[in-house]
């Protein structure tokens, strides 16, 4: 994300929460092993900007939610995901949150 965060840019749904997640290099999820539909249990976003979701904290807990890449591509994140790893970009905040 360049300059200032802006979710209309990504999605004119009203009922999206956005968050600001462009100082992540990647995050990698991790799922009960096998999901269907999943070839393994993992599944990593590189360079996200932006996530989204309907429900206050839905994300939380291995709730479902969507991330955008610097690339535009958007990921659906299922729910049940039971683990998150990620690394920020040199310079920002460890864990904001």
């Amino acid at each position: 994300m360049n300059g200032v965060f802006k979710p209309e840019e990504y999605s004119d749904n009203p009922d999206l929460n956005w968050l600001d997640i462009s100082e992540e290099e990647y995050r990698i999820y991790f799922f009960p092993p096998p999901q269907e539909g999943m070839k393994n249990s993992t599944f990593r976003v590189d360079n996200p900007e932006a996530m989204a979701y309907k429900n206050p904290y839905s994300w939380q807990g291995g709730g479902s939610h969507r991330v955008v890449d610097v690339n535009g591509k958007v990921f659906y994140i299922p729910a049940g995901w039971i683990g998150l790893v990620w690394d920020n970009k040199p310079n920002s905040v460890r864990c904001n949150f």
